[in-house]
C-alpha cells in the first residue's frame, strides 16, 4: 500500500523507472527492482525520449512478453 502522499501524485503516462519499480513492487507484493525495469527497457519496453514510462504501455508490453 502506498502511503506516501507524493506517491499518489504519479502521472501514469510519465513515470520514472525507479517509481514504476516501486509502484509494481507495492501493487504486486513481488520483488521488482529498478534494475529489472531497466532490463525491460533494454529489451524493448516502451519509454519516451526523456526516459519516462507510460504505465499502460509498459504493462501491455510486459504481458505481451509473458505470452511468448
Amino acid at each position: 500500500m502506498i502511503t506516501d502522499k507524493t506517491s499518489l501524485q504519479i502521472n501514469p503516462m510519465a513515470i520514472k523507472p525507479a517509481d514504476i519499480a516501486k509502484l509494481l513492487r507495492t501493487a504486486s507484493g513481488q520483488q521488482v527492482s529498478e534494475s529489472m525495469v531497466q532490463a525491460a527497457i533494454d529489451s524493448g519496453a516502451p519509454v519516451d525520449a526523456k526516459g519516462f514510462i507510460n504505465l499502460v504501455e509498459f504493462i501491455a508490453w510486459l504481458e505481451k512478453q509473458n505470452q511468448r
